[in-house]
């Protein structure tokens, strides 16, 4: 007998449809955020147009839903 199994990751979205932010903490990537956020940076960028991804600050204010 075989046995198959499959994950899908669906990315995190607000119950009420607002907006959801992440502020940034020293040593995040946005790879970190996004796999904390079950997300991906290729998302995350297209939410934050203006993201510097190699420029993250301590505080800074991210959208990631």
């Amino acid at each position: 007998m075989t046995t198959s199994t499959t994950t899908i990751t669906t990315p995190t979205t607000s119950t009420t449809g607002e907006p959801r932010y992440y502020t940034i903490q020293s040593g995040d990537t946005l790879g970190s955020v996004a796999l904390r956020e079950h997300t991906t940076v290729d998302d995350l960028l297209r939410l934050n147009p203006g993201v510097n991804p190699q420029g993250l600050r301590v505080g800074q204010r991210i959208r990631v839903g």
